[in-house]
């Protein structure tokens, strides 16, 4: 690949640019949920693909990164709700992969998306999806995962009335030089001092039928293209290594006791925050510590007990996971308003996934018992 290696410094510099936040006018909402009365929405911040892309050849040049793409498409039946009736629809879900190379020893993330086929632009989000989600790896956007989702007051139309405000740390420094800005995101420097590297290539791989990509440990499972199955379905951000947090503010790591001393047993404690989230994974650590203390669990190996609660939470979230695309999303929407969820990412305690997952299975034998009504009725 490349023979231009960054050195230990330089790395951390480029990672640092890399994780400056977007300026506000870069940053768009979306809404991913309405209240009953559709006059509140909440309300999620993103950057669209472009403004990452910008961002990736500002600091390493246009020629300093690659992205390749993986699809996959895979028929599937979809339930629809339109004018009080349900009926069952056939389609396919499209899954693209996504791999981000960064030159000079940086290596490469991966993400992926997903989103249905009988949507005109699915294609195109779940492409842009990945991408940002393989950036997300490196840094890149990855202060966005750290933003509370807002409820704001919607228009007539479904549209945000006012733009939401970011909080001081979500924005770029503030800085009265205007070379010392520009150069938080500049071009960067190999070794020698030389910007040269590889031309960029973007290209598209075509699976074999029946084929998935297989995604590396970086990788994020991909949202439902719809506010409902978005909220459901969305994975709890990668956390962060101490190396990797770079003039950024984050959520705060969870401390684990200090009685867990084994470092492998703390590792394996610890990579259970990014897919259960850190709300969720921060009160079971907690919570488990405290029942110990209080007499409510026996004490013991507070490890073990601590990895299995830890396992049951990403039982129930897996669970949950698979059942959510069975639900009618009016359903789906109330039933994570009634529980205070806004997403899956950022479930707030087990007790409350648990719960959850009881009913979201009444509701998902239901919606089977009519998809195959529909079914013997359209037969």
């Amino acid at each position: 690949m490349d023979s231009q290696v960054f050195t230990p410094e330089q790395r951390k510099e480029l990672l640092a640019r890399l994780q400056v936040p977007f300026p506000d006018e870069l940053v768009e909402w979306r809404i991913t949920a309405e209240s009953r009365d559709g006059k509140k929405g909440l309300a999620v911040a993103y950057a669209n693909r472009r403004a990452y892309a910008d961002r990736l050849s500002a600091v390493f040049g246009p020629d300093g990164w690659t992205d390749e793409y993986f699809r996959h498409t895979s028929p599937t039946q979809r339930i629809r709700q339109r004018d009080g009736k349900t009926f069952v629809i056939n389609s396919s879900k499209i899954s693209v992969f996504c791999k981000v190379t960064i030159t000079g020893g940086l290596g490469f993330h991966t993400g992926d998306g997903e989103a249905w086929a009988d949507d005109e632009n699915g294609e195109t989000r779940a492409s842009a999806q990945a991408f940002r989600r393989a950036c997300c790896e490196f840094g890149l956007g990855r202060y966005f995962y750290n933003l509370a989702d807002i409820w704001v007051p919607l228009d007539q139309y479904g549209k945000i009335i006012k733009k939401p405000t970011l909080p001081a740390w979500a924005l770029p420094p503030v800085t009265k030089n205007p070379a010392a800005a520009a150069s938080a995101v500049g071009p960067a420097r190999n070794a020698n001092g030389s910007a040269g590297v590889p031309a960029k290539i973007s290209t598209t791989v075509t699976p074999t039928v029946g084929a998935r990509p297989s995604t590396s440990a970086s990788t994020t499972s991909g949202l439902g293209p719809t506010p409902a199955l978005q909220r459901a379905t969305q994975l709890a951000p990668a956390q962060a290594s101490a190396n990797d947090r770079i003039g950024t503010p984050t959520t705060p790591m969870v401390v684990l006791p200090g009685e867990i001393a084994n470092q492998k047993v703390r590792d394996q404690i610890n990579a259970y925050s990014r897919p259960l989230g850190v709300t969720l994974y921060a009160q079971i650590v907690q919570g488990t510590k405290d029942a110990i203390e209080n007499g409510q669990l026996p004490k013991g190996d507070m490890a073990k007990q601590l990895l299995r609660y830890l396992q049951i939470g990403q039982q129930f979230l897996d669970e949950a996971r698979q059942l959510a695309p069975q639900v009618l999303e009016g359903n789906l929407h109330a039933l994570m308003d009634r529980h205070r969820i806004p997403s899956l990412a950022t479930v707030p305690a087990l007790n409350v996934l648990k719960s959850f997952v009881e009913e979201l299975r009444t509701l998902a034998g239901s919606a089977k018992d009519t998809r195959l009504a529909a079914q013997t009725k359209a037969a």
